[in-house]
């Protein structure tokens, strides 16, 4: 049985043993039902085993991060030589004159490009007309929330109740 399923499972034994003791009386006292949870059950076992779990996940997924930056590096040094090898083809029909090259591999076509906008140091999206600019429009989230909180109604928006959030300290 996995850690999560143990854990599961313990929780069930758990809560029954903690609303018998709030139903005796003792509704406040954490850690009176925290250490009766421990002696009767194996649910906080479970839980630091699902802990020890986490860890492992966190490791993993640092490493693969880690892996993914690399294999990210490793793609972009392909990418580079490609093109460094199409510019290389490119450059050689040029000098020839060839504009057409059939070759086992491929057949390969050279013509001019497209005329690209070129832009000056100086150029800013400010001083250009709005003929030639665009505006994205987008929601706020933290606008809405805030007028949400405020008591003012958001058309296709509303506060949800937060659930809890847990906090795993380990230094």
């Amino acid at each position: 049985m996995t850690a999560a399923h143990q854990l599961h499972a313990e929780s069930s034994k758990a809560k029954v043993l903690a609303a018998a003791l709030r139903a005796q009386g003792f509704l406040d006292d954490e850690d009176l039902i925290a250490d009766t949870i421990e002696g009767e059950t194996d649910a906080l076992e479970a839980v630091s085993a699902v802990l020890r779990w986490k860890a492992e996940q966190d490791a993993m997924a640092l490493a693969l991060k880690t892996h993914e930056g690399d294999l990210v590096a490793r793609r972009r040094r392909f990418e580079e030589r490609s093109t460094g090898a199409r510019v290389a083809i490119a450059a050689f029909m040029d000098q020839c004159g060839l504009t057409k090259l059939e070759r086992p591999e491929a057949t390969l076509s050279l013509r001019q490009g497209s005329p690209a906008v070129v832009r000056s140091p100086d150029f800013s999206a400010d001083v250009l007309p709005d003929d030639l600019v665009r505006t994205k429009r987008e929601p706020d989230a933290a606008a809405i929330k805030a007028a949400l909180e405020a008591g003012r109604e958001v058309p296709g928006a509303v506060l949800s109740n937060g659930a809890p959030v847990l906090t795993v300290r380990v230094r």
